[in-house]
């Protein structure tokens, strides 16, 4: 799966907590994040830069850093919907339950994560569905 198709079956796909996701939908996906939030905040710094220069006379708080940070937090929150079903489906990959996301809050426990999320999927189906990268193999 590529970029621009792994970015679409993960929008599409944003309240489906069923079914599997390979390796490369989770990953494309975890780059778009990356490269989008860093052009986020590119951009809010520019606007703050240029904002701060104009107020530079007056001592009182600018509106537009709570408007940008509220434009933020909605983003980061809009990922967070998209990527925690995504997460999910990348654990059914491997045969594991969503449940281990809990892993997120155990000291050390992003490592065991981040290692799930780069081994690869079963092959064929499981109990979560069938394989996302060969949806028949096992039928001939």
């Amino acid at each position: 799966m590529g970029f621009g198709a792994a970015v679409q079956s993960a929008f599409k796909k944003t309240f489906n907590y069923q079914g599997r996701a390979s390796r490369s939908e989770y990953w494309w996906f975890y780059l778009f994040y990356l490269l989008s939030f860093t052009a986020l905040i590119t951009v809010f710094m520019v606007i703050l830069g240029i904002a701060s220069d104009h107020n530079r006379t007056n001592d009182s708080v600018n509106p537009m850093f709570g408007a940008l940070g509220l434009l933020g937090f909605l983003y980061l929150l809009a990922m967070l919907v998209v990527q925690l079903p995504l997460s999910i489906r990348r654990l059914h990959d491997s045969g594991k339950s969503g449940f281990f996301l809990l892993l997120t809050f155990v000291p050390f426990g992003g490592i065991v994560l981040l290692v799930f999320f780069c081994l690869p999927g079963t092959n064929g189906a499981n109990q979560y569905g069938d394989d996302p990268i060969r949806p028949l193999a096992g039928v001939f």
